[in-house]
């Protein structure tokens, strides 16, 4: 487009680029007159009718005023000036979530200081806490729009909207901008989805490809148990495979399915039962009953109940304690292997009955290290002999340190006398053989203890009459 007033004045022509971000604008100088050696100024554009020549071919945005400025001062008439700029619109940015876990566990073992490798901590497991925070949403950065020489808006490119993808035991937060956990266990990315689990299952055995378990809830493992290995966990444990020399604690049940060679070296304790194919050479406690085809050579203690039935349903060697009763088809052996079976009371009963009994003689140990010295001052006072105050003031504080022992014991003896109540009081307490028990074996019912004489069947004891009696079944 070409403004101008005549034929002699200067002139300007505009051009739009094709994206209309950018009008460009060529200046044509005036004519000089016959006998004139340079235009006169009303022959040259000024600031505001350069302006009005945009607005004329309707630029409207992007003004650049100091060009304007810059041809008015150097008239240069060789190039051409950008008189107006668009503006390009500013992408924002998309809002996004950030996982608040390990996406990708290494699984690598630690190295000692020495240099050796410690294949008990892997970390495999991401454990969380019910209500963990697992992952956050970060806002979108909203974009600004931009403009043509035109003055036609630009908007920015729409942002692509993000959402949680989550699965099992998550939830999200009310204000929409976090995920929790529903409950403790593992969380772990799957298919893109946060989700967490309170059973752990391990396709392997537990060994040096896993490292030790520590988990917040129930453990699953489809192979065996290594030797010296540990499995902890809030929930149940349940071994498909054989235990070896490992350990397992368990709030809920432990279920063995191939039982467990212990070696000596395995211990087991279970807040609940304990179910085993067998339990060999290896040291068991479980906080309700439990259950076994075989107990050889180990020591196991049930809170309420042992069972140990099956095709072979045999105790032989080592300790078996329960609180209630223990049923087994066969105790002991022809071979006169050292096993003892007891019922009635509770390990921990019997331990504090000891505890008791040793605090008693620390008390009267105390008391009796004080009675001399209140009987000296006693004397003394008698006797009406002086008392410095320094003594008067220890003469008090014996006292009452005296007080205080006698009056620990008169209670410790107190609970003496209760725990021996329970320890006599165990009727219900038994022994049942539905097969054969052998001579020398040891029998314990409450407080009462005897070794079997000769060999019995189809037997079972009881306390009787402050007594164990055999009877049949």
């Amino acid at each position: 487009m070409e403004q101008a007033t005549d034929s002699y004045r200067e002139t300007m022509k505009v051009s739009v680029s094709v994206d209309r971000m950018r009008a460009t604008v060529s200046f044509t100088p005036p004519t000089v007159q016959e006998g004139e050696l340079q235009a006169t100024p009303n022959q040259l554009l000024s600031v505001e009718e350069i302006k009005k020549g945009l607005e004329e071919a309707y630029i409207s945005k992007g003004v650049q005023e100091g060009e304007i400025a810059a041809f008015v001062t150097s008239r240069n008439y060789n190039r051409d000036y950008i008189l107006a700029r668009g503006k390009a619109p500013v992408t924002g940015k998309s809002s996004y979530v950030e996982h608040l876990f390990e996406i990708k566990p290494s699984h690598q073992p630690k190295r000692r200081p020495d240099g050796s490798v410690d294949y008990h901590e892997l970390g495999m497991i991401v454990s969380v806490d019910e209500g963990a925070v697992l992952a956050c949403m970060h806002p979108e950065v909203p974009g600004t729009p931009g403009y043509t020489v035109y003055g036609d808006e630009i908007l920015p490119k729409p942002l692509k909207p993000v959402n949680f993808a989550y699965g099992t035991n998550v939830c999200l937060s009310p204000d929409g901008k976090e995920l929790h956990a529903e409950v403790s266990g593992h969380v772990s990315l799957q298919n893109g989805k946060v989700v967490v689990s309170n059973v752990y299952e391990i396709a392997e055995s537990v060994g040096t490809g896993t490292g030790d378990i520590d988990y917040k809830g129930t453990v699953l493992v489809r192979g065996d148990v290594q030797e010296g290995f540990t499995i902890s966990a809030t929930g149940d444990i349940v071994i498909d495979g054989v235990v070896e020399g490992a350990t397992l604690h368990a709030g809920g049940n432990i279920i063995l399915k191939r039982g467990i060679h212990g070696n000596g070296h395995a211990h087991i304790s279970a807040g609940g039962n304990i179910l085993s194919k067998f339990i060999a050479n290896a040291y068991a406690d479980a906080g309700n009953y439990l259950e076994a085809e075989e107990i050889l050579y180990s020591n196991v203690t049930s809170a309420v109940d042992i069972r140990v039935k099956g095709k072979n349903g045999k105790i032989n060697g080592g300790v078996v304690r329960a609180g209630s009763s223990i049923e087994a088809g066969n105790i002991g052996s022809a071979m006169g292997v050292p096993t003892r079976v007891e019922v009635g009371v509770a390990i921990e009963l019997k331990e504090r009955h000891m505890e008791l009994q040793a605090k008693v003689m620390e008390i009267y140990k105390a008391i009796e290290q004080i009675r001399p010295i209140l009987q000296t001052y006693s004397g003394k006072a008698t006797r009406r002999e002086e008392i410095t105050p320094e003594n008067v003031k220890r003469i008090t504080q014996l006292t009452e340190a005296f007080r205080e022992r006698q009056a620990l014991l008169n209670a410790t003896k107190a609970e003496i006398k209760e725990v021996t109540k329970q320890m006599s009081e165990s009727s219900n307490a038994r022994i049942l053989v539905e097969g054969t028990i052998y001579p020398d074996v040891v029998i314990g019912i409450s407080d009462l203890g005897t070794t079997i004489n000769t060999k019995q069947q189809h037997v079972q004891f009881k306390k009787v009459d402050g007594n164990i009696s055999a009877l049949m079944i």
